[in-house]
């Protein structure tokens, strides 16, 4: 089962079919009952009336949940655009392109639920040139120093910015601690896991072991959180409940017309 970071959840939505299907069930057994006496148009009328309303319910759960995805991603990707610092890279997948949501059903059953950036797809958001350092996402989303990522300040590393593709090699400078400098990749010269993390960086310039010119720095400043993945979540959310909460009175209002049976 897809973990996801946030969701829109209705804790009450199996009732409510089991609900709908216990009142059809009962619509049914009315026109057993009623067959061959003058209800029983009426209540055929009836069960069909229920059958279309479980029919509008479920398929309005559906439009609503998949609304809500494309307006999670929608407004995910816009804050991960509109709190980017440093020009883009060329890594490869990029993590805009991972930031993924998705109704959440059991078969052909709809919930209206909705996972919000699927944990196994922000994962695969690695920098390629230190690997071993794992996933990214976290600390772009909370930021370092918070909850469950661990402090950078105070963390020395070794190497050199450079533009993306690799181009004009260029040591850690004093005046882009805490951000701001021309270039967005940073790349380890010595083998060193490292965050790729901007900002704090001062020290001496030697020769990179990938070649270039690299320095030693020192981070002085966390990284601040972006929250692209609340920003969006939060977004989207006004919409669904609107949506969940129109579903809802469309189908109180259908089966409350058929209790003249």
């Amino acid at each position: 089962m897809a973990e996801y970071v946030r969701g829109f959840v209705i804790p009450e939505v199996a009732d409510v079919h089991l609900a709908f299907s216990r009142v059809i069930r009962t619509a049914q057994e009315a026109v057993v009952k009623l067959r061959g006496t003058q209800l029983q148009t009426a209540a055929e009328a009836t069960v069909a009336e229920l059958r279309a309303a479980y029919v509008d319910f479920n398929d309005g759960l559906a439009v609503a949940a998949r609304r809500a995805s494309v307006e999670a991603m929608k407004a995910m990707r816009e804050r991960l655009d509109a709190t980017q610092v440093r020009p883009e890279t060329d890594a490869s997948p990029h993590l805009r392109d991972l930031l993924v949501a998705r109704p959440l059903t059991v078969g052909k059953i709809e919930t209206g639920m909705v996972g919000v950036a699927d944990v196994a797809e922000l994962d695969r958001a690695i920098n390629p040139r230190t690997p071993s350092y794992g996933t990214y996402w976290r600390a772009q989303e909370y930021g370092t120093g918070q909850g469950e990522v661990p402090s950078q300040v105070g963390r020395v590393l070794f190497g050199y910015f450079m533009a993306a593709g690799g181009g004009d090699p260029t040591p850690p400078q004093a005046q882009y601690a805490g951000g701001g400098g021309p270039h967005p990749v940073f790349q380890s010269a010595g083998g060193q896991r490292n965050a790729g993390l901007a900002g704090g960086y001062i020290g001496q310039t030697r020769s990179g072991a990938r070649g270039g010119v690299g320095g030693l720095g020192t981070i002085g400043v966390e990284l601040r959180p972006r929250f692209f993945v609340k920003f969006g979540a939060d977004a989207a959310a006004v919409q669904w409940r609107e949506n969940i909460a129109a579903v809802q009175e469309r189908a109180i209002e259908r089966i409350a017309a058929t209790s003249v049976v």
